[in-house]
């Protein structure tokens, strides 16, 4: 007998449960943002809803399922037949990658409390790496030559990585080079001293995710210093970033 009171009970409240979700309508429950840069920083959509119940409804707690996700809502009564909105922003900032993210939405009407499950998705880009940073022309002092001038690491919390830029000397002088210092989560490995004409050299830029402590997006610039005989020195810069994701 108590197993059946037990029952019927667990019925009264699930039904009223999903009446009570019934009775809000959305115009949509789940929003795809498609593709954005995280250059935007901040993307938001309206979830639209009408009381298409008999009482007013109130929007008591609208929860995120983390703190990248930011909702605004409708705080008074929604009367019958009237409409609300949720506003949903997400952060995209240090957030390269696919997302998915829901929102709990609870209210109220008559007494009887409900919820709705909104859901967010999309798939952020990478920034473009920009620049605080003069960077040189690739051949710049004396004929000295970089493959490249940026970098970018793009890592899981705990992934590691290693890049490589080569010099040539591409003049008719010999070339003394320096190298500048990095994070403690950077490593440089180089076998470069000097570039006699013609030469080349390599450098190895390491990267250790597990030494940052937050995701997020960070630049850098590794300075490259290249000086000859006569005593002139040139100092290019090679900006370098790194995304670590949540």
């Amino acid at each position: 007998m108590k197993k059946l009171v037990f029952f019927v009970v667990v019925s009264l409240l699930s039904a009223a449960s999903f009446s009570q979700e019934l009775s809000l309508s959305f115009k949509e429950t789940t929003h795809d943002f498609g593709t954005v840069s995280e250059n935007t920083g901040k993307i938001s959509y309206d979830f639209e809803f009408t009381n298409i119940g008999s009482t007013p409804v109130a929007l008591t707690n609208v929860r995120a399922s983390c703190g990248c996700t930011t909702p605004n809502w409708t705080k008074e009564p929604v009367a019958p037949g009237k409409k609300g909105i949720i506003k949903v922003t997400y952060s995209t900032t240090g957030r390269p990658g696919k997302f998915n993210k829901s929102i709990t939405v609870t209210s109220t009407a008559d007494g009887t409390t409900g919820t709705t499950t909104l859901y967010i998705k999309g798939d952020v880009t990478p920034k473009s790496p920009t620049s605080n940073f003069q960077v040189a022309p690739t051949t710049s002092f004396d004929g000295i030559s970089l493959s490249r001038e940026q970098i970018s690491f793009s890592l899981t919390p705990n992934g590691s990585k290693t890049e490589f830029i080569q010099l040539e000397n591409k003049g008719n002088v010999s070339v003394k080079i320096e190298l500048g210092t990095l994070p403690d989560y950077m490593n440089i490995k180089s076998n470069i001293r000097e570039l006699k004409p013609g030469e080349k050299g390599t450098i190895a830029i390491g990267c250790n995710a597990s030494k940052i402590k937050k995701a997020g997006t960070y630049e850098n610039s590794l300075s490259i210093q290249v000086s000859n005989a006569s005593g002139k020195k040139y100092d290019q810069k090679v900006l370098i970033q790194t995304i670590v994701k949540n």
